[in-house]
């Protein structure tokens, strides 16, 4: 239902039927008031493969220019938490594309990072 958007994808309360629009996440009204202005968000894209250790590498949107440092995780559940913590999954299919990609060995993401996190990514903090 939350991906049909009938209900609110961040407190699940039921979205009134009259407001019914095409399918897709949304929020309800008392929702959206609390929510505070977003901050400028950093997209990153992250590839990531398998070579007896996880090898992780960032570029920027034009996915040619590196942008920070590249980083190595001993087991994926390390990665999928920083994913996770980068907004990694946006949706169920984003979390679903990540397990096949782990199971194939290889794949990728785009993380939309606060400035905190993408100066912790980039090694300024």
């Amino acid at each position: 239902m939350r991906l049909a958007g009938k209900i609110c994808c961040l407190c699940g309360r039921h979205l009134d039927a009259m407001l019914w629009q095409p399918p897709g996440e949304r929020v309800c009204e008392a929702c959206e008031a609390q929510r505070s202005p977003t901050p400028k968000l950093h997209r990153i894209h992250m590839s990531f493969v398998l070579h007896e250790r996880w090898h992780c590498t960032f570029l920027a949107e034009d996915l040619r220019t590196p942008i920070a440092p590249a980083r190595t995780f001993s087991n994926p559940d390390s990665m999928l938490e920083m994913i996770r913590r980068g907004n990694g999954f946006r949706d169920l299919a984003c979390r679903q594309a990540f397990d096949l990609a782990i199971q194939a060995g290889r794949g990728n993401v785009d993380l939309l990072l606060t400035p905190e996190q993408f100066a912790k990514l980039m090694g300024k903090v």
